[in-house]
């Protein structure tokens, strides 16, 4: 028994509401990202490792960013190789939005592609 007798907890009409209310909250206190599509140019057939990579296309998209207080991660090092940056942040999109806007942009420009 639900302790809500309003919310029947898990209904398609209150997973949508909820799905809006995320999307409406990404946009209001998310930061504008672009989406890069990585397309492999030339790949080494033995290990599969991507020698070239390709971006060539971008799409803008809303996104949370997690860690607000700076970047996490272990910082700047000094290694005999150089100056190693690994910092990094987490950021968070809407699966919904990333499905239906996203998603067919890519499956569109492959279709006008292989024509």
């Amino acid at each position: 028994m639900a302790l809500n007798p309003f919310f029947l907890n898990g209904t398609k009409s209150e997973q949508g509401l909820v799905q809006s209310l995320i999307n409406e909250q990404l946009r209001m206190y998310g930061v504008e990202c672009y989406y890069l599509p990585r397309k492999y140019v030339t790949t080494n057939t033995v290990i599969k490792e991507v020698i070239e990579s390709k971006f060539d296309s971008a799409y803008p998209l809303e996104a949370y960013l997690d860690s607000y207080e700076g970047f996490g991660g272990q910082g700047t090092l000094l290694s005999r190789f150089g100056i190693e940056d690994k910092d990094d942040c987490t950021l968070i999109i809407s699966r919904e939005r990333y499905e239906n806007y996203i998603s067919p942009l890519m499956v569109s420009k492959i279709r006008m592609i292989a024509l």
